[in-house]
């Protein structure tokens, strides 16, 4: 059982609960082998490994169970983890060195942003920050996500950037592309908070610019207030681009 693959173990162990010998010396073997399998799974790929096997029938249901349970198991760990973090150079330490799935690697931006707003001087905190080599592998981290990421994650991540002061082209260029292929189910205030952080950055002249200031303008009237005004605070600064365009 050692020497075969998830799938095939998978198939085994399915084969065996159908032959009545699910308690068999063997089966246990088999179940043992798969949790050891998905014990050894890369946390980052367990989603996509996850959908992968649902689409390959019935036979795949044993190692879809003990891997669905793997990722309750990490998921839960690495939030501890990340809320627990003592400080932001820890937490970042913990986003740069650890093996995060999207969502998770999400939320510990959201909370390293949440807690550089904190300090005394958030700006230069945040530069001291972004500016080492921990940040810069979190940024490959993260831009390896952006695919994955959901509505509100994608939201989240780009607001927790534009908080943190972080101008990096590749990135930026990879959140517009995503924040407009996403227009469609973005609401009117995700829209306007994504246009908010790039707007906050001093990009009033990226080519998604325009297209999502036309989707919040078909519903400016759905914005609270507070994040109208916050919107226009970050445009008005931009001066004639910004102005021009609106």
């Amino acid at each position: 059982a050692e020497r075969l693959g998830l799938q095939t173990l998978s198939e085994l162990a399915w084969a065996l609960r159908k032959l009545g010998r699910g308690q068999s010396q063997l089966a246990a073997k088999v179940e043992a082998v798969l949790r050891q399998r998905a014990a050894q799974a890369d946390p980052t790929t367990l989603d996509a490994l996850i959908e992968q096997l649902v689409t390959l029938g019935e036979r795949l249901v044993p190692a879809l169970a003990v891997l669905r349970e793997q990722q309750a198991h990490v998921g839960e760990t690495l939030r501890a983890q990340i809320s627990s973090a003592a400080d932001e150079r820890s937490l970042l330490s913990l986003m740069a060195d650890r093996p995060l799935p999207a969502s998770l690697l999400c939320d510990a931006l959201v909370r390293l942003a949440a807690l550089v707003q904190d300090c005394p001087d958030p700006d230069a905190w945040a530069a001291s920050l972004t500016a080492g080599p921990d940040f810069a592998a979190v940024a490959v981290k993260l831009y390896d996500a952006i695919e994955l990421l959901e509505a509100a994650q994608l939201r989240d991540s780009l607001c927790a950037l534009a908080a943190l002061r972080v101008r990096d082209p590749r990135t930026l260029i990879a959140y517009m592309e995503r924040v407009v292929s996403m227009l469609h189910v973005l609401t009117a205030s995700d829209t306007a908070r994504c246009l908010w952080a790039f707007c906050s950055l001093g990009l009033a002249q990226a080519p998604a610019y325009h297209k999502m200031m036309r989707a919040v303008d078909k519903k400016m009237d759905s914005l609270q207030p507070d994040l109208l005004c916050q919107l226009l605070r970050a445009i008005v600064p931009l001066g004639r681009a910004a102005a021009c365009s609106r």
